[in-house]
């Protein structure tokens, strides 16, 4: 029984698991689809590329490799290429070139038909052609969702980290910040450890945005001893800079200046961070009245603004080019930046919120229906829970249950079958008593017999002649007695061998009783004085009543007729 409960737990919790399981094989921890084994590795590596602040090379290797797997393939050749073109879009876009990335996504998007392969370029598209837009916060809300449901975790906290960004400079940093803790749980659930160093950095600067200088406070120190930033030049200017942004510490900003300085890199976005330290760097100068340091650091002309990338960073540096020329007295350079400025200001919150309190209530909105959803999620794991732990707790009492009846049931039945020995015991000592007094009455059958022939009887053979008669009555009473206590403890004895066999003689039934107790032949044949002939005859006689073969066994028979419960 135990053993049965057992196995039948065992195929309940397999049949659970597997129906839980998604019917497509994917990527661990990521949801594209199994195609190559080959082409799933490098896939991996290049997973492992994102919001990792990798050189593009990096990328741009993989993707080569991938590109020469698609070309000698014959299987999905057209999914391995759209996959190809995916993360040679990325590495394109790490060098900030966004034309060529977006020219590639259109090709994959023709060469897909996987959900996943075109979620992601939809993705990359909206992301980096511009992720502060209304259309792109909408897009990522869609994605989060339909990573969830496939179980990619590394995506949904990628998902969850765009949000954030997308709600960054916005009226929400609230829910930026939920978003951002959204995404650090889930790059903890996946153990993409390297996705949480540039979220990590922009938590502090969300918690300055909040107010929340103590807490910002104290997640800086514990960024400034982590080595896997200070390590990382990129990581480490940037967390320099924030520090600098929100706490005016000079010593974080020229040491940021320094490590932007060595940090060799090329292209616009190396550019941008250059023009922007310059101008940080003479804003300061300026601030402490060195006005000729902060004209050798600002050099550049102002033009220079309209080719970089980023709006937020071209706003940024318009702010310090309009102050230091109000400062020196330029008028016109001083209008003239701060007009780009409010400009490129308008812009973005344009883009971000076409209707600033119908985006701002919606985004709360989400977000009640995000920790709604979570909470209904919970509940339902826990009724779950609480359902199994419901049937496991019935199975252990049900076994106990059967366990102690069972024991019950074998207790009962091995008293019984004592009982039942014992009695057999009493039956066996009263037939050997009849034995005996069968044979006092023989004995006293022949004295009779013997008295019979003599011519006269003395006191003495009389007397001895009495004795023999006393035991033997008393004998005749043990014999009924014996008779008396065999129907006690088989009070349907005779009316069960009547039922199988209605023609069965006196003798036949006493016969069968003993036969019941247990006796031999000679025993037998003694008790009902006939010869051992005779008794095979009446035997004999009795298994043909009994529709018996040679094979059945007699004594078995009858056990099973008279005592039907001890058959276990």
């Amino acid at each position: 029984m135990k053993h049965l409960v057992t196995i039948t737990a065992i195929l309940i919790l397999t049949v659970f698991f597997y129906g839980c399981r998604h019917s497509v094989e994917r990527l661990e921890p990521y949801g594209w689809t199994c195609i190559s084994p080959e082409f799933d590795s490098l896939t991996v590596l290049a997973e492992g590329c994102l919001f990792a602040n990798v050189q593009s090379d990096s990328v741009a290797n993989l993707a080569t490799k991938m590109a020469m797997i698609a070309d000698e393939s014959d299987n999905n050749a057209n999914e391995l290429k759209a996959r190809t073109l995916y993360w040679k879009a990325y590495s394109h876009y790490l060098n900030w070139k966004p034309e060529i990335a977006s020219q590639l996504l259109d090709q994959a998007d023709g060469l897909t038909t996987d959900l996943y392969t075109r979620e992601r370029i939809d993705g990359l598209k909206m992301v980096y052609g511009n992720y502060k837009t209304y259309e792109t916060f909408k897009t990522l809300l869609h994605q989060l969702g339909y990573f969830a449901s496939i179980g990619d975790k590394p995506q949904e906290g990628n998902t969850a980290m765009l949000l954030c960004n997308n709600l960054m400079f916005t009226e929400a940093p609230d829910l930026a910040l939920a978003y951002l803790n959204k995404a650090d749980s889930l790059f903890n659930e996946a153990g993409t450890e390297s996705r949480l160093f540039n979220l990590r950095i922009n938590k502090t600067t969300l918690l300055c945005m909040l107010d929340k200088s103590d807490e910002a406070a104290e997640a800086f120190e514990k960024l400034f001893v982590d080595t896997a930033i200070t390590e990382n030049q990129n990581l480490y200017e940037l967390l320099l800079r924030n520090h600098y942004y929100f706490f005016g510490d000079s010593a974080s900003l020229f040491k940021g200046y320094e490590v932007n300085k060595s940090n060799v890199r090329e292209g616009i976005e190396a550019h941008t961070l250059d023009l922007l330290y310059e101008a940080i760097v003479g804003e300061y100068f300026l601030d402490k009245g060195r006005v000729d340091s902060a004209a050798n650091y600002i050099v550049h002309s102002p033009e220079v603004i309209d080719e970089l990338y980023d709006d937020d960073i071209k706003a940024s540096i318009s702010q310090i080019y309009a102050r230091y020329y109000d400062s020196i007295g330029d008028d016109r350079r001083a209008v003239e930046a701060l007009t780009k400025y409010n400009a490129l200001n308008d812009s973005i919150r344009a883009i971000q919120q076409p209707e600033n309190k119908i985006y701002t209530e919606y985004l709360k909105a989400k977000q009640q229906i995000e920790v709604e959803t979570e909470q209904a999620k919970r509940a339902m794991r826990m009724r779950l829970y609480a359902v199994v732990g419901a049937v496991g707790l019935l199975l252990v009492v049900g076994t106990i249950l059967v366990s102690r009846w069972h024991r019950n049931h074998k207790a009962k039945v091995r008293e019984l079958s004592q009982m039942a020995r014992k009695r057999e015991r009493e039956m066996m000592a009263m037939a050997l008593s009849r034995q005996q007094s069968d044979r006092i009455l023989g004995y006293v059958e022949d004295e009779i017999a013997r008295l019979s022939r003599e011519e006269s009887l003395t006191s003495r053979d009389m007397a001895q002649l009495d004795t023999s008669l006393r035991l033997h009555m008393s004998d005749r009473e043990g014999l009924q007695s014996f008779e008396k206590t065999f129907t006690n403890i088989n009070p349907d004895f005779e009316s069960r061998l009547r039922a199988v066999a209605p023609e069965l003689s006196d003798n036949q039934i006493r016969l069968c009783s003993y036969i019941m107790l247990g006796l031999n032949n000679q025993e037998i044949a003694s008790l009902m004085n006939v010869k051992a002939s005779s008794l095979r005859q009446a035997r004999l006689r009795l298994r043909q009543k009994f529709g018996l073969t040679k094979d059945d066994s007699l004594s078995e028979f009858l056990k099973q007729i008279i005592s039907p419960d001890l058959n276990i």
